[in-house]
């Protein structure tokens, strides 16, 4: 029973033939499909129509088809346009686990979900994997390529440790080769997009100085400016000899000679065409003045960014006459010291000084703190110097 669902899973490759849905590239001695557990990101297979099951049953007749695999192998690379040729590999299995002959075209950044096994891995990265070339040459020489014994097969499919393809990476775990490979494909996919980006961008550079070549209208010949040169100038300094020379025939006459480090500034704003600074300002323009601090009457203000006053001096401090003749004086002031809080009071259960009425504060009744009636009675009621 085990070997016959085994020899069914073999013979996966003989059912895809009869289904051209999986055909990628199909002629008329071999088909290329794409791989059902590939080992990396691109994993092609160029698949023999003929009845044959490795390459170690190949001849020296079998060359042409060989060659022919090989057509079909660069033809689905040409198609792969995120990846250049030379990253791929294209080669045979030496013990095959599929009943039919087929070629590998494979990626070699082997970033895939399915290398879950170190023996995925040994079969494309030792000598169970035999390149085109090699392939080919030796059946050209031997006629022939023989296979590998069983005890070679389980060595090298179990080989320790494993070293990455594309630097001197070494480990014995797997998971961390494949979280290594993973650096190395992320790095190529970002240098690829950022040279994908520049090709974009130089392209269009390309495409609009070609259309502003087409759009551009020929330009007439533009006439010479006639201008009078300074020698000339020089040469004539007045045709009047009463007036006195105008600032740029001085400046002909004279030049800038005597100035080290340039002409002044005032010179440079005269209407000279001559010199390369005649946009400047004027020299006797005068800066804007900067702000001048406030004065009050009392010397410098300050800036009102806050309040005015400080804190807690905002209120207004105005009593009224007798505003505390009827306010008793609490006998807490007269005692010379503090008696609350203190230990006994809070022992006692009291919630504030002995007197002190308890709960909230009544609000205070103002028609009789300002009745002249409650005011003399207050009056009356204070105790008189006995001196006096």
């Amino acid at each position: 029973m085990e070997a016959d669902k085994l020899a069914y899973i073999r013979d996966e490759l003989k059912r895809k033939l009869k289904d051209k849905r999986n055909f990628l590239i199909e002629s008329d001695r071999a088909v290329v499909i794409k791989a059902d557990y590939p080992k990396s990101q691109y994993h092609f297979r160029v698949v023999a129509k003929e009845e044959f099951r490795d390459i170690t049953q190949l001849t020296e007749e079998q060359l042409p088809l060989l060659d022919h695999m090989m057509d079909l192998a660069n033809q689905i690379i040409e198609k792969q346009k995120h990846l250049e040729s030379r990253n791929f590999l294209i080669g045979f299995k030496v013990n095959t686990f599929w009943n039919r002959l087929n070629l590998h075209v494979i990626s070699n950044d082997f970033y895939s979900m399915a290398m879950k096994r170190t023996s995925h891995w040994n079969s494309f990265n030792t000598e169970l994997f035999m390149p085109f070339q090699i392939a080919y040459l030796m059946l050209s020489v031997q006629g022939s390529i023989e296979s590998i014994s069983e005890e070679t097969y389980n060595k090298l499919r179990d080989k320790m440790p494993l070293r990455c393809n594309q630097c001197e990476f070494v480990t014995n775990m797997l998971l961390d080769l494949k979280a290594h490979l993973y650096q190395h494909w992320r790095l190529k996919e970002d240098e690829r997009d950022q040279k994908n980006k520049v090709d974009k961008i130089m392209k269009m550079i390309s495409e609009t100085k070609l259309d502003e070549a087409e759009a551009k209208p020929e330009l007439l010949p533009e006439e010479p400016i006639q201008t009078q040169p300074v020698a000339a100038i020089a040469q004539y300094p007045n045709e009047n000899p009463g007036e006195p020379l105008t600032p740029q025939q001085q400046q002909a006459q004279t030049g800038y000679d005597k100035y080290i480090n340039g002409p002044p500034v005032n010179m440079m704003n005269q209407k000279n065409p001559n010199h390369p600074f005649r946009n400047t300002p004027h020299f006797d323009r005068q800066p804007q003045k900067p702000p001048q601090p406030r004065f009050g009457p009392r010397g410098p203000m300050a800036s009102r960014t806050g309040p005015r006053f400080p804190h807690k001096q905002q209120h207004n401090r105005f009593r009224a006459p007798g505003f505390n003749a009827c306010r008793q004086s609490h006998p807490l002031y007269h005692s010379g010291r503090q008696q609350f809080p203190n230990a006994a009071s809070v022992s006692a259960g009291q919630a504030g000084p002995p007197g002190q009425q308890q709960g909230a504060r009544p609000k205070w009744n103002l028609s009789k703190i300002f009745n002249p009636q409650n005011r003399q009675n207050a009056v009356q009621a204070q105790p008189t110097n006995s001196s006096s």
